[in-house]
């Protein structure tokens, strides 16, 4: 069922808005859709990335063969993508992409590297997919940088389930390589938001976010939370490694399920023209009471996720690729690593 046959791809649903009947239906279409890869996802300009694709499992000799080949196919000798041991996975390692950008020919390489590594590499319960999303999306823009921790703050519970990608649940040691950080955030929201009002540099502000997440009981080499500020050099500069590293998904081979959680994090830097601060701060103030774990990021949640939508994506195609990841069938599971039926193409 091809869902743009009733709903225009460019334009702007607003989910929360939309009468029961309607809203059903809207999500009947988005539960029967399988999600295609795209040549580009519309992203601003300014927008860099890099992926680490973690494997639990692989044949490193093969590998390398394979990555080696890839990089003269791809024509990137001179920022080539590169293979790596990591601590995390014992018998595996990863492949780590040189600074991308959307546009047909990264996301041609993320697709080709993917499907490459499906013949000689396996995902099993360690691996995960880090993405690093350059800094210079945030323009040196205090205001831009506090808009994403509140959204954060408020919707950690929907991202992670979305970033559970083709599983239900987290993988088992996510809880010591990427731990959940909005309670924290929320802890010291009055501290930050203080300093915001006084109009402090971003650099202050960065340096507060990074001591406050040294403190988690998992953080023990200072990058083991959700997302990791360390790399942080300034908010300006296209510079290697200058970058915000997000890494609570799940390990993956599907480029479709790449590309997707790329889209996520760059609307979630970048969404200040849909964001409205009382709707965010109500969700904000309702999770400071609830007793959140990581078991009830794996539960539906489906008000926070259309807020969410409306909050940081203005087309529907955007909405639609959110939702499908997140629902995965409607289905819910407190296995490890139970594989969601497939929602992809």
């Amino acid at each position: 069922m091809d869902i743009f046959k009733y709903i225009n791809p460019n334009d702007n649903l607003l989910l929360m808005e939309l009468s029961n009947q309607s809203l059903m239906d809207f999500l009947y279409l988005v539960n029967h859709y399988l999600l295609e890869y795209r040549d580009s996802l519309s992203l601003p300009d300014n927008l860099t990335f890099g992926l680490e694709i973690e494997c639990d499992k692989f044949n490193l000799k093969r590998v390398r063969k394979v990555i080696n080949q890839k990089n003269q196919e791809l024509t990137t000798t001179f920022n080539p993508w590169q293979i790596t041991t990591d601590i995390s996975v014992n018998k595996g390692g990863e492949i780590i992409s040189p600074i991308l950008q959307d546009n047909p020919s990264s996301w041609y390489q993320v697709q080709s590297i993917c499907h490459s590594l499906q013949k000689y590499a396996k995902i099993k319960d360690q691996a995960a997919g880090h993405v690093h999303i350059g800094t210079n999306i945030i323009e040196d823009d205090v205001n831009k940088l506090w808009q994403f921790l509140q959204l954060w703050i408020s919707y950690e519970k929907v991202i992670y389930r979305f970033c559970y990608n083709e599983y239900l649940t987290a993988r088992p040691r996510l809880i010591h390589f990427a731990c959940p950080i909005a309670d924290l955030l929320n802890a010291h929201y009055e501290t930050l938001a203080a300093m915001v009002h006084d109009n402090v540099p971003i650099e202050e502000l960065s340096k507060e976010i990074i001591n406050i997440l040294h403190h988690q009981p998992y953080n023990r080499v200072g990058r083991n939370e959700a997302i990791n500020f360390n790399n942080v050099k300034d908010y300006h500069s296209h510079t290697k490694m200058n970058t915000i590293e997000f890494r609570c998904p799940n390990g993956t081979l599907n480029p479709i399920i790449w590309q997707n959680n790329v889209n996520l994090f760059a609307h979630l830097l970048s969404s200040d023209s849909l964001f409205q601060a009382d709707l965010v701060n109500i969700r904000r103030l309702q999770n400071k009471r609830q007793n959140n774990n990581l078991e009830s990021y794996q539960q539906i949640v489906l008000t926070p996720a259309l807020e969410l939508c409306d909050l940081i994506f203005n087309q529907n195609i955007d909405k639609i690729y959110f939702l499908r990841q997140y629902l995965k069938n409607y289905e819910e599971s407190t296995k490890t690593l139970k594989r969601a039926k497939p929602f992809t193409r």
